[in-house]
């Protein structure tokens, strides 16, 4: 007669044989070694460095390839003379009519190469269709992890440095996070951010894209994952427990989507102070007489629910029709302040679900794909062209 702990171990072989079966062969897992983040964080190191005003800067005159651990994209990632992720202003270039626009990675273009980003594709058809000498310059200068608050701080320092002729502020519900995560250490002055407080500056910086995935290094199914299919399915599972957990979904100081999934009787508190701040950098901009616009760019998924799944599986959003829960507020605000907004709900969400429409973000990745940057890009510089008309700047 068999002893019970030789029948308990043929019970725990039995089902971790059958569970690998119904992984590799039902679910069509395959074994494979978790992605790692140390290539990204040795290429951003490489150009990202602590700012005592902004938190965070690019350093000048950089060129870095940057690999995304998903295996979403290789790019080249340049920064210019002054730190943006831009092409070099010049001296040369100081009588273009420049148009500063505000943002965080999806403003920067995170994801895609220079020449290919929104900014720089409408850049490129406004100055197509104007033929206007000297040309039309659209300055990035958001960068991936901004909130209101760093764009606003930017934004001070780049028109000092530059003739700007108009502010464009594109608004994501990555902002609400990234706003109190920076403002938890800066300083504040009649509730605005000037800086970041001596007393709490990090010895080091904090690197962007950091929160957009777990460390694999914790995952405790990791050196089995390349061997085992189940495995593999159970450290995909960590991975999204990970997340969850340092993430609590709605929690505006720590979940990078609570400016996107926080109650309804709490968005309006999540949002404040990011829209604090742009209601300041649309002061600035009235006082410095440059015509400002805000533009509310959805995330994945508030576009469609096939969009960006590897990423709604790792951040636990179900594969449902898009969400719109931070439309209304902003709509409310830029009707209380008397402002120039867009909301491009309603356009990426056709554009989605075209017969022919193809992915308008990377599966896991915070960014737009090739075809994504195109669309926006293209709407951006038809819509550029029409308020330079009315500005009569054309």
């Amino acid at each position: 007669m068999k002893s019970p702990m030789l029948k308990l171990f043929g019970l725990v072989a039995a089902l971790i044989a059958g569970g690998e079966g119904v992984a590799r062969y039902a679910l069509g897992v395959t074994p494979a070694p978790l992605t790692s983040d140390a290539g990204l964080q040795a290429s951003l190191k490489k150009f990202v460095e602590f700012d005592p005003v902004l938190g965070v800067r690019y350093k000048p005159n950089v060129d870095v390839l940057v690999d995304a651990p998903s295996g979403d994209f290789s790019i080249l990632f340049k920064t210019n003379e002054m730190g943006l992720r831009d092409r070099p202003l010049g001296t040369h270039l100081r009588q273009e009519l420049k148009f500063l626009f505000l943002g965080d990675e999806y403003v920067e273009g995170w994801g895609t190469d220079i020449d290919e980003t929104p900014v720089v594709t409408a850049q490129r058809l406004v100055n197509e269709k104007t033929a206007l000498k000297p040309p039309v310059r659209f300055v990035i200068g958001g960068k991936s992890g901004y909130g209101a608050a760093q764009n606003r701080l930017i934004a001070q320092q780049l028109s000092d440095a530059m003739t700007i002729r108009g502010i464009v502020f594109v608004y994501t519900s990555l902002m609400p996070n990234a706003d109190r995560r920076f403002l938890a250490q800066a300083t504040l002055s009649d509730g605005l951010a000037s800086g970041v407080d001596p007393a709490v500056a990090p010895t080091a910086v904090s690197l962007p894209h950091a929160a957009d995935r777990p460390p694999q290094a914790d995952n405790p199914f990791r050196a089995l994952a390349p061997k085992s299919a189940l495995a593999r399915w159970l450290a995909d599972r960590w991975a999204t427990f990970a997340t969850t957990r340092a993430h609590p979904p709605g929690d505006a100081a720590r979940d990078r989507l609570a400016g996107l999934r926080a109650t309804a009787s709490a968005m309006d508190a999540t949002l404040e102070p990011s829209l604090r701040h742009v209601k300041a950098i649309a002061a600035f901009a009235r006082e410095r007489n440059m015509p400002f616009m805000l533009i509310h760019l959805p995330l994945a998924p508030q576009i469609a629910h096939d969009e960006w799944a590897a990423g709604r599986a790792l951040f636990g959003i179900a594969a449902e029709p898009p969400t719109a829960a931070d439309v209304a507020p902003i709509e409310a605000f830029c009707k209380a302040e008397n402002l120039r907004c867009h909301s491009l709900h309603a356009f990426l969400q056709q554009a989605a679900a075209a017969p022919d429409g193809l992915p308008l973000h990377h599966r896991t990745e915070f960014g737009l794909t090739v075809d994504g940057s195109r669309l926006l890009g293209t709407w951006l510089g038809n819509t550029m062209f029409e308020w330079m008309g009315e500005l009569k700047l054309r």
